[in-house]
Protein backbone atom coordinates (compact mmCIF):
# COMPACT_ATOMS: atom_id res chain seq x y z
CA UNK A 1 0.00 0.00 0.00
CA UNK A 2 1.10 3.12 -0.67
CA UNK A 3 -0.54 6.05 1.16
CA UNK A 4 2.31 8.81 0.42
CA UNK A 5 1.11 8.30 -2.96
CA UNK A 6 -2.75 8.50 -2.36
CA UNK A 7 -2.12 11.70 -0.62
CA UNK A 8 -0.30 13.18 -2.83
CA UNK A 9 -3.09 12.56 -5.37
CA UNK A 10 -5.91 13.86 -3.42
CA UNK A 11 -3.56 16.77 -1.51
CA UNK A 12 -1.23 17.75 -4.88
CA UNK A 13 2.04 19.15 -5.09
CA UNK A 14 1.65 21.80 -2.44
CA UNK A 15 2.00 18.72 0.15
CA UNK A 16 3.99 18.64 3.04
CA UNK A 17 5.89 15.25 2.84
CA UNK A 18 7.14 15.13 5.88
CA UNK A 19 4.27 15.80 7.98
CA UNK A 20 1.74 13.55 5.37
CA UNK A 21 4.73 10.44 6.44
CA UNK A 22 4.00 11.69 9.89
CA UNK A 23 0.27 11.72 9.99
CA UNK A 24 0.44 8.38 8.04
CA UNK A 25 2.45 6.66 10.67
CA UNK A 26 -0.10 8.02 13.00
CA UNK A 27 -2.74 6.50 11.75
CA UNK A 28 -1.09 3.38 11.07
CA UNK A 29 -0.34 3.16 14.53
CA UNK A 30 -3.79 3.97 15.53
CA UNK A 31 -5.48 1.39 13.33
CA UNK A 32 -2.94 -1.32 14.50
CA UNK A 33 -3.56 -0.02 18.48
CA UNK A 34 -7.40 -0.46 17.94
CA UNK A 35 -7.94 -3.55 16.06
CA UNK A 36 -5.29 -5.74 18.11
CA UNK A 37 -3.38 -6.49 14.65
CA UNK A 38 -0.09 -6.62 13.65
CA UNK A 39 -0.34 -5.18 10.10
CA UNK A 40 -2.75 -3.12 8.32
CA UNK A 41 -4.32 -5.51 5.63
CA UNK A 42 -4.77 -4.44 2.33
CA UNK A 43 -8.71 -4.10 2.67
CA UNK A 44 -8.00 -1.22 5.02
CA UNK A 45 -6.37 0.57 2.34
CA UNK A 46 -8.69 3.57 2.10
CA UNK A 47 -9.27 3.98 5.24
CA UNK A 48 -5.82 4.89 6.59
CA UNK A 49 -5.78 7.04 3.09
CA UNK A 50 -8.70 8.98 4.82
CA UNK A 51 -7.93 9.00 8.13
CA UNK A 52 -4.56 10.07 7.27
CA UNK A 53 -6.13 12.61 4.99
CA UNK A 54 -8.19 14.50 7.70
CA UNK A 55 -5.40 14.08 9.86
CA UNK A 56 -3.29 16.08 7.37
CA UNK A 57 -6.13 18.87 6.98
CA UNK A 58 -6.37 19.79 10.65
CA UNK A 59 -2.41 19.37 11.02
CA UNK A 60 -2.43 22.19 8.32
CA UNK A 61 -4.66 24.68 9.37
CA UNK A 62 -3.21 27.78 9.87
CA UNK A 63 -6.11 30.47 11.02
CA UNK A 64 -8.03 29.59 14.04
CA UNK A 65 -10.97 32.48 15.20
CA UNK A 66 -9.60 33.27 18.75
CA UNK A 67 -12.45 35.72 19.12
CA UNK A 68 -15.07 37.99 17.82
CA UNK A 69 -17.08 40.77 18.56
CA UNK A 70 -20.58 41.19 16.80
CA UNK A 71 -20.93 44.82 17.02
CA UNK A 72 -17.86 46.20 16.07
CA UNK A 73 -17.15 43.13 13.73
CA UNK A 74 -13.75 42.58 15.35
CA UNK A 75 -12.27 39.11 14.59
CA UNK A 76 -9.22 37.86 15.53
CA UNK A 77 -7.05 34.57 14.44
CA UNK A 78 -4.42 32.67 16.15
CA UNK A 79 -2.48 30.72 13.78
CA UNK A 80 -2.83 27.42 14.96
CA UNK A 81 -5.59 24.98 16.67
CA UNK A 82 -4.98 24.46 20.62
CA UNK A 83 -3.97 21.22 21.54
CA UNK A 84 -7.41 20.34 23.44
CA UNK A 85 -9.35 21.31 20.12
CA UNK A 86 -6.93 19.22 18.01
CA UNK A 87 -7.20 16.28 20.33
CA UNK A 88 -11.22 16.42 20.64
CA UNK A 89 -11.26 16.70 16.48
CA UNK A 90 -8.57 13.82 16.28
CA UNK A 91 -11.37 11.84 18.42
CA UNK A 92 -14.14 12.83 16.42
CA UNK A 93 -12.50 11.71 13.28
CA UNK A 94 -11.76 7.95 14.92
CA UNK A 95 -14.94 8.04 15.64
CA UNK A 96 -16.50 8.26 12.68
CA UNK A 97 -14.06 5.37 11.36
CA UNK A 98 -14.40 2.71 14.12
CA UNK A 99 -17.30 1.02 12.47
CA UNK A 100 -15.06 -0.40 9.59
CA UNK A 101 -12.57 -0.97 11.74
CA UNK A 102 -14.67 -3.13 14.16
CA UNK A 103 -14.73 -6.12 11.04
CA UNK A 104 -10.97 -6.31 11.70
CA UNK A 105 -10.87 -5.52 15.20
CA UNK A 106 -9.93 -8.71 17.17
CA UNK A 107 -10.88 -8.72 20.94
CA UNK A 108 -8.58 -11.03 23.95
CA UNK A 109 -10.45 -12.57 26.41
Amino acid sequence: MDILKNLKLLIGESINEELAIFNINKVEQFILNYCNISEVPLELEFVWTSLALEYYQIATEERVVNSATEGGRNVTFSNKIPDSIYNIRVQEINNRYTIELNSFRKLYR
